[in-house]
């Protein structure tokens, strides 16, 4: 799941990358 990766980069990219 990609939840992994954005819990990885906390902040504006983990809202860039789920969408």
């Amino acid at each position: 799941m990609v939840g992994k990766v954005t819990v990885e980069v906390p902040g504006p990219k983990e809202v860039s990358y789920h969408e």
